[in-house]
């Protein structure tokens, strides 16, 4: 918003008047939070979805991404049967 002065009335005078301005820049900026805290995780894998946004508030114990790790299947997989050979 601005005010706008339009010309002078006989009287001398000066009416103004508030009008809309339509100059759009391009601003660049960082947002940074006042709180970091850096998540690990301590299996190695994939991050296959990611359940919250950048910058979205989370909660303590909340899942934040799901990491897939192809390799536990086929471990999980192996000790399945090593204990199927140990049962017989």
């Amino acid at each position: 918003m601005a005010l706008a002065n339009t010309a002078m009335a006989q009287d001398g005078s000066h009416k103004v008047t508030q009008i809309v301005v339509k100059d759009r820049k391009a601003v660049f900026a960082t947002v940074e939070s006042v709180d970091v805290i850096l998540a690990r995780s301590r299996l190695s894998g994939t991050v296959a979805k990611l359940l919250v946004d950048e910058g979205s508030p989370v909660k303590a114990g909340q899942i934040i991404a799901r990491i897939v790790d192809e390799k536990i299947a086929f471990q999980i997989k192996s000790l399945n049967a090593r204990v199927q050979s140990l049962m017989a």
